[in-house]
Order: C-alpha cells, then structure tokens, then sequence
C-alpha cells in the first residue's frame, strides 16, 4: 500500500503469519493479520545491510556515547547493556532483550543517518534463515543508534 501524505508518499506493508511458515507449501494461507507497518521499519531481505562502498554487511559495535560516560549517571553505563525494543521511536515500547556494550550485532535495517534520533534493527548473524536460524532465534529487535558504531570493512584493531 502507497500512503499519500500532503507531498511525502509512504509505503506500508500488510504484515501477516501463514499456516506454513516454512514456505516448502505450493499454497500460501494466511493464519492471521497482524497488522500495517510503515517500509522503513521491515527489513525487507534476509541479509544484513550492506555498506555502499565496501560491499561488507553492517555490523554495529555496542558502546556507551560520550556524553553519557561524562556524566555517569546513565542507566546504560549502570547496567553496561542497551535495550532493544519491538518497535523504534518508542523508549517505553516492550523490551525483548538487553545487548551487552562491546559486542557486534549485524545491521538488518535503519531508520535513517541521525545519531540522536535514529534507530537500527539488529541481529546476531547476517543472514535470517528458516528454522533454528529463523527470526525468532537470530533477531535482536531495535535500538537507539547512539549505542552503536556502525563498522563497515573487515579491519580490526
């Protein structure tokens, strides 16, 4: 579905689970509707984000920013995780884990470029796959991308 909004089209995607979500069934039932989603929050391939320049998948190093360790009195320096959350934009939106700082995490999608205000959409491999590989079992969930640094080569130190 294409939304018109004043000059700004939006896409929005119907999103459903099936009776087989296997996808080896010659026909596709749907078992349930969950609900429209605004494009830019569903990662539409299986692979992680792949940085322009390089070709190499996105990754994200959890850190804690600056500013909150000079302040150190942030809840994240306290407890030295980031919560990921079901929905971006949303501090008060369900947690569905905490990621430990100075770990990777494989950028599945990103909301936009702006530190302060972006989220990205994490998780633990770079391909989402079918069964133990599935959604469930490699899908962080989104987090604020002041938490992260985005790495785009294969370089370490």
């Amino acid at each position: 579905m294409i939304s018109d909004q004043g000059s700004a089209r939006e896409v929005w995607y119907l999103l459903v689970s099936l009776e087989d979500e296997t996808g080896n069934s010659a026909e596709v039932h749907v078992k349930d509707y969950l609900g429209w989603v605004p494009g830019q929050y569903v990662p539409l391939q299986r692979e992680a984000l792949r940085d322009p320049a390089t070709g190499v998948h996105l990754k994200a190093f959890a850190h804690v920013p600056l500013a909150e360790l000079q302040e150190a009195q942030s809840e994240i320096l306290l407890r030295m995780a980031v919560p990921a959350r079901i929905r971006p934009f949303d501090r008060n939106a369900p947690q569905t884990q905490e990621l430990r700082v100075f770990n990777f995490y494989f950028v599945m999608a990103q909301t936009a470029d702006n530190l302060e205000r972006d989220w990205v959409f994490l998780a633990t491999q770079y391909e989402i796959g079918q069964g133990e590989f599935g959604a469930e079992a490699v899908a962080v969930g989104w987090v604020e991308l002041k938490y992260f640094q985005l790495w785009t080569t294969r370089e370490a130190i």
